[in-house]
């Protein structure tokens, strides 16, 4: 049974420390869970730096939900440190000289991997291919975060796809919504598709709803009216997916009470709907507080000329060039609806919706890594590599990290009309995403 207090007892190996605070409107109005990890000690952190690999923030709407979801971010991030010893069955070599065991990460527009990394030799982790089950072989620099450098040359590490939960199938059904939710927001956003606003009066017709079933539903009212008079101007939009019963939402919060007008956002995608609303807009909330918090200490103002990390992307989006693009897409949104009906989707069929949308994962068993006593407790945790989806990119300058055939197809899969023409390059303009 897993005890997500003893998860962050220092003693367990996971979390160096942690702490939870309370709400503090109007910047922060999210209960706020910040966990250092025992991981990582050696990396040098710059003291310049808002945004570590070492240092997990999750933020909810009630104090369990952030400690619940402090305590399993950490686990996720805690794992995909690389550790001594390596993953069992790894291999060193060339995608060459591998063959068909090896993932062909370069192939033309699949948007994983440098073509110029496939001749040098690399560390190579042993994977399950979740279509049927074959295993294979994957890059290290797809699976670990932070990457060594001679493994991260070509790649574009980072920690989107993993995710933890009580036993593999959580924690796999997690990352695979992951999986979802980037893909589309990603594509989306780049290509500039206009989906209907939500329109929450729906959820509030007859009076606000009772019983525990109602639960999530509550907390999102009360988390909206409380943004509302923080003086922020919260917006929710449908973002379809490829998989029936599965709801994609990202939530925009426009913030033009502090020096300089701020735009954050977040999504969320999952079977229930309530969640799918509340979880993007406390994660569009959170980044709000991140950048609110930190503007005066790291001097936030300009965008960074170039984005290689999250610090970079958090930079980008204090700045007023990302409220420019934010504002601009979200203006236009089309008409809005009401939110879409919940129904429970099992995992096997959310792979098989997956599947029939053109992704092909791979998941990487990364519960090895976590301490003893995490394991004991239940915990896994595991990375899938979105091969067949946009994945998401930590950094800008990489041509090779767009999965073009997502891109191309966008308009047709979604049914949402776009602003920009069929055959437009990807960032023919310098228009980073928003997320951190």
């Amino acid at each position: 049974m897993i005890d997500f207090l003893a998860t962050l007892d220092p003693a367990n190996g996971l979390a160096e420390d942690s702490c939870m605070l309370p709400p503090g409107p109007p910047d922060d109005l999210l209960w706020r869970a910040l966990v250092r990890l025992a991981a990582g000690r050696d990396r040098a952190e710059r003291d310049d730096q808002a945004l570590t690999p070492r240092v997990v923030g999750a933020y909810g709407h009630t104090r369990m939900d952030a400690l619940v979801r402090g305590a399993g971010e950490a686990v996720e991030r805690f794992a995909l440190f690389p550790q001594d010893g390596g993953v069992p069955g790894q291999v060193r070599g060339t995608a060459a000289g591998l063959g068909a065991r090896a993932l062909d990460f370069a192939a033309p527009g699949l948007g994983l991997g440098d073509p110029a990394a496939g001749c040098r030799t690399l560390t190579w982790y042993p994977a399950r291919r979740l279509a049927d089950g074959s295993e294979l072989l994957v890059p290290a620099g797809l699976v670990d975060y932070p990457a060594p450098a001679e493994e991260a040359e070509g790649f574009d590490p980072g920690p989107s796809g993993a995710a933890s939960g009580q036993g593999y199938d959580m924690a796999l059904r997690s990352a695979l919504l992951e999986l979802v939710e980037r893909d589309a927001l990603l594509v989306a956003w780049e290509r500039k598709l206009r989906p209907r606003r939500i329109d929450l009066a729906a959820l509030t017709a007859g009076g606000v709803p009772r019983g525990k079933e109602n639960t999530l539903r509550r907390g999102l009212l009360r988390l909206w009216d409380a943004a509302l008079r923080a003086g922020l101007e919260p917006v929710l939009a449908d973002l379809p997916t490829g998989i029936p019963g599965v709801a994609c939402t990202v939530a925009v919060v426009l913030d033009r009470t502090g020096p300089q007008p701020l735009a954050t956002m977040g999504c969320n995608a999952t079977d229930r709907v309530d969640w799918s609303m509340l979880g993007a807009l406390q994660e569009a909330l959170q980044v709000r507080s991140a950048v609110v918090n930190q503007r005066e200490s790291h001097g936030y103002g300009a965008a960074p000329a170039t984005i290689v990390d999250d610090d970079d992307r958090l930079r980008y989006v204090a700045s007023r060039e990302c409220f420019a693009w934010v504002e601009e897409w979200t203006g236009g949104f089309r008409s809005p609806r009401p939110p879409r009906e919940s129904r429970a989707v099992p995992t096997s069929e959310l792979l098989a919706g997956m599947l029939a949308d053109g992704a092909d994962p791979i998941a990487v068993d990364l519960t090895h890594r976590l301490p003893l006593g995490l394991r004991e407790m239940g915990w896994a945790a595991v990375k899938v590599v979105p091969v067949g989806y946009q994945p998401l990119r930590l950094a800008e300058d990489h041509r090779f990290s767009w999965n073009t055939g997502r891109l191309r197809t966008a308009e047709a899969r979604t049914g949402l009309p776009g602003l920009l023409p069929a055959d437009a390059e990807p960032a023919v303009e310098r228009r980073p995403h928003p997320l951190p």
